[in-house]
């Protein structure tokens, strides 16, 4: 399954923690925006892995994104991940 997995983090040094724990998971779409190919037990690895990574405030969502839903893929701008090649969508 596709996912996309977003965090609003206030502290500094949570958030390079959950941004190494997201590059070993899946490919960063924004500075806090990853999306990733998991299976189940992936999912709840990287969430596992995450837990205790969070304070009062700080967010994390992680949206299911099915295969007809990916197909119908709006991006505009450069169309590429910030530390991987270009991505791209048909």
């Amino acid at each position: 399954m596709h996912y996309v997995i977003s965090y609003d983090v206030s502290s500094s040094s949570r958030r390079r923690k959950i941004g190494k724990i997201l590059e070993g998971a899946g490919r960063r779409a924004q500075y806090s925006v990853f999306e990733a190919d998991l299976t189940k037990a992936g999912l709840q690895g990287v969430v596992k892995n995450l837990k205790g990574q969070f304070s009062d405030g700080d967010t994390l969502r992680i949206y299911p994104v099915c295969g007809s839903c990916l197909k119908g893929l709006v991006s505009l701008g450069k169309n590429r991940f910030l530390e991987t090649g270009v991505f791209i969508l048909e």
